[in-house]
């Protein structure tokens, strides 16, 4: 007892003790599922989802402290590949929901129109040129604070 007892009244290892839990605390390692969101567009359904718009995380934010989507729809969302396929099918006009870490999220999917003027009568009309894209751009959840270059890749 007294051998252990002199073991962690060294100072040294006290000093590597509160180190390994400084690097742990920063480091911040998560588990779970879902996906991240790396940034939305502007003008898109994210951007002005109900009851508030989904925001851009900042540069600063730290990896683990974005914003997780969790369920499209209802449905659990634990890839990237189960997110792209839970919004493929979803039509114009159509709303769905958007659960996330921080929130849940009701988008609606507009159509895109483009004016257009006719030469001889100088009017214009509105042609549709497709559908509104939702906005996200997602990546896998990341499992620390780690932030990787190029030379770590």
């Amino acid at each position: 007892m007294s051998k252990l007892k002199k073991i962690f009244t060294n100072t040294k290892i006290i000093i590597l003790i509160v180190a390994l839990l400084l690097a742990i605390y920063l480091i911040h390692p998560t588990s779970g599922e879902g996906v991240a969101i790396r940034s939305v567009a502007k003008y898109s359904a994210a951007a002005e989802s109900f009851p508030r718009p989904i925001l851009s995380p900042g540069p600063g934010i730290a990896p683990t402290d974005r914003e997780i989507i969790k369920a499209v729809n209802g449905k659990k969302i634990t890839t990237v590949d189960d997110y792209y396929s839970s919004i493929v099918g979803l039509e114009e006009n159509s709303s769905f929901s958007v659960e996330t870490n921080k929130a849940t999220y009701y988008l609606t999917i507009k159509p895109l129109y483009k004016n257009s003027t006719i030469n001889e009568s100088n009017e214009t009309e509105e042609i549709k040129i497709g559908t509104q894209e939702i906005g996200l751009t997602i990546y896998p959840r990341p499992k620390n604070n780690i932030k990787k270059g190029l030379d770590l890749e």
